[in-house]
């Protein structure tokens, strides 16, 4: 998952089917797979006795799959294929789409929980940026898993990207009424200065002014409020021209150089 691109196509086709799994030979505990040492031994995860990897039986039960809708392998919504990063997305193995995301006892379509209507609670609890443009603070469960979403958008734009961090961050999430859509996301820290981490803005909504509203909107609202200038995590040259057409920074030759803000490296 942090070599390769995700994907958000979702299932093809989701329904009960067999699966291999393998059973521990004292407590006949099932498990896809267990860990074998340099020597062929393993332990049971339940019971905890060790055993010669030899001595495993199998057994085919029934779960959960989702045929891929982009290569359409069979994918068990099972923890094998559960990935690591927050426990929220099943990936298909072999083209890395996401098929499907947990949320509680729930198995959802990527496009389903992009769709407004999924998280009814967000347009009681929002604050107007301009217009038709909406912004509020991540506050539970479903916004982060929108967030998680789109940031997994994001990756597909930057490999060196970096989750949100629940302990760590602070994140808003953008989104029209309009066009009941989300449009993107802002994620940030706090501490002497309120540091801009991310600002991300889907892809048939960009060059419409989305960015300089939020950030700005953020500035004034968040930043400012902490410090009189605040910092942004290693910009791209996008962010970078913005800045500069606010008026938080300025080009001195092929540099930039911060007026209201300062910048600070990947993870400082």
């Amino acid at each position: 998952m942090n070599e390769r691109l995700s994907k958000l196509a979702g299932w093809k086709v989701k329904k009960m089917g067999d699966v291999d799994f393998v059973q521990c030979p004292y407590c006949g505990h099932c498990s896809e797979s267990f860990f074998l040492d340099k020597d062929s031994m393993a332990k049971c995860y339940k019971c905890k006795k060790g055993f010669h990897g030899d001595k495993l039986r199998t057994a085919i039960l029934k779960k959960p799959v989702a045929i891929c809708k982009i290569c359409e392998t069979e994918v068990s919504l099972t923890p094998e294929n559960l990935e690591i990063s927050g426990g929220y997305s099943y990936i298909c193995p072999k083209c890395m789409n996401v098929v499907a995301f947990k949320f509680k006892n729930y198995l959802l379509q990527p496009q389903t929980v992009m769709k407004l209507k999924w998280n009814k609670s967000i347009k009681n609890r929002c604050v107007q940026i301009v217009d038709d443009l909406f912004f509020a603070d991540c506050k539970d469960k479903k916004d982060l898993l929108i967030l998680k979403v789109m940031q997994l958008m994001a990756k597909e734009e930057n490999t060196g990207f970096l989750y949100f961090r629940e302990e760590e961050h602070k994140a808003a999430l953008v989104f029209s009424v309009e066009k009941e859509k989300y449009i993107g996301f802002i994620v940030w820290t706090e501490n002497k200065n309120a540091i801009l981490r991310q600002l991300f803005i889907i892809d048939d909504e960009r060059r419409k002014g989305h960015g300089t509203k939020i950030l700005k909107f953020w500035v004034e609202n968040f930043a400012n409020k902490i410090n009189d200038k605040f910092g942004i995590e290693s910009p791209n040259n996008k962010l970078n021209k913005l800045l500069v057409k606010l008026e938080y920074a300025k080009f001195d030759g092929e540099y930039i150089k911060g007026i209201k803000c300062f910048f600070v490296p990947s993870g400082c």
